[in-house]
């Protein structure tokens, strides 16, 4: 068998190379139809495991089934074809980071294969195994237990992981700064305070967005144990969050990125405090800038807010968060039912809808904002619309407006 893939391999090559060296063009090539030779490396890419190596193959071919591979991670759909891959990838010098993302076909017996290629275990600091369906916890810990040198690590999507996987994160993964478990529908509480405990000690980025089981428990155990290290924070969708919840966020000193879509239960009294983080932030940058940096980079400070589907949060809400968050520079806002194009005006462009400047005493320092997202709920969104892209052009709009 092994005789005959070779054989066929070898025809495969020649008549590429033939049709290659001749430069011919074939009728189907013309209006984005592929070659023939495209055609050939895109079946190699999909039966990986019928070559030993694709460096075996011409470096033009090499190369090009490389690149369908990078493309399109789906290609690679078992052990064996992950093995051909992980000897590829790391025969270019690097294995210190991977995405399989979207490698739907790959399951357990591909990571305990991972996990012991020493060439893997022993360089590999990212790993991005999102929207792997088949992945379960039992893939995971051998990934946990087998690469101890992670520090990113994507399971988005992994619908088949849980508490489990977060338990063996962190008992072994020490090393972890980046941690994605967004869409784990069977991930409770006590997952994500085995991660916390685990590795909070250097944890700066923890997306648990859309993980549909966790409760208003999970941000108090965040701040109890990763308060002084988490940078980015990501809570989409948790349906229990409540206002007081967001006092346990703004303990989380350091934060610069937070995402809170879809948390329909907090009102102004949660955003208050978040805007309260955001304020002690601020004055300890500007006590950093009177010290002229004093030879220390600059204390961090919220630079992305992500409060789409808020619907509880009004005009006079958002206008006092801003007044304080003014280093704020991606603001998301669509779907915040509540707010009025006038209060919106007031709060991102210090006028009103109709374009007159509010006084000195309403009108605190606008945020250096670079992308913002308003709601488009209100009658008056395209008045309002308009009035941003006359008054702020720099910045950029969604839903767009004209001038």
């Amino acid at each position: 068998v092994k005789r005959g893939r070779c054989m066929a391999l070898d025809a495969v090559t020649e008549i590429v190379e033939i049709d290659t060296a001749a430069e011919v063009q074939l009728p189907g090539e013309v209006g984005g139809v592929p070659s023939l030779q495209e055609l050939v490396c895109g079946w190699l890419a999909r039966h990986l495991h019928a070559l030993e190596e694709i460096d075996a193959l011409p470096p033009h071919l090499a190369e090009t089934v490389r690149n369908a591979i990078q493309r399109d991670r789906s290609l690679i759909a078992c052990e064996g074809d992950l093995a051909v891959w992980l000897a590829a990838v790391s025969a270019s010098g690097d294995a210190t980071r991977l995405s399989l993302r979207w490698a739907a076909g790959l399951g357990d017996s591909a990571l305990l294969l991972l996990a012991r290629r020493p060439e893997w275990s022993r360089s590999l600091v990212s790993l991005d195994l999102g929207f792997c369906e088949e992945v379960t916890d039992v893939g995971v810990s051998s990934i946990a237990e087998g690469v101890l040198g992670l520090e990113v690590l994507v399971l988005a999507g992994c619908r088949r992981c849980g508490d489990r996987s977060a338990a063996a994160i962190g008992r072994h993964l020490r090393r972890l700064r980046c941690l994605n478990l967004e869409l784990l529908k069977s991930l409770t509480d006590a997952g994500a305070q085995a991660v916390a405990r685990g590795c909070g000690a250097r944890l700066e980025e923890l997306l648990l967005g859309g993980c549909s089981r966790l409760t208003s428990v999970t941000p108090s155990i965040l701040a109890d144990h990763c308060s002084g290290t988490l940078r980015r924070l990501g809570l989409g969708g948790m349906r229990d969050l409540i206002d007081v919840n967001c006092e346990d966020i703004a303990r989380c000193a350091g934060l610069e990125w937070l995402e809170l879509r879809a948390c329909a239960r907090i009102s102004d009294t949660g955003v208050k405090q978040i805007g309260l983080l955001a304020g002690r932030q601020s004055r300890a940058r500007a006590g950093w800038s009177a010290e002229e940096g004093a030879g220390k980079s600059p204390p961090p400070a919220l630079t992305h807010l992500d409060l789409g589907g808020v619907g509880r949060l009004s005009d006079e809400g958002l206008g006092k968060l801003l007044s304080r968050a003014v280093h704020i520079r991606t603001l998301d806002l669509r779907g915040c039912s509540s707010l009025t194009a006038d209060g919106q005006a007031r709060a991102l462009l210090g006028q009103t809808i109709s374009g007159v400047p509010t006084t000195a005493s309403q009108s605190p320092p606008l945020p250096d904002l670079g992308r913002v997202t308003l709601s488009a709920c209100c009658p008056g969104a395209d008045d309002l619309r308009r009035l941003f892209v006359r008054c702020r052009p720099n910045v950029t709009l969604f839903p767009k407006g004209e001038a």
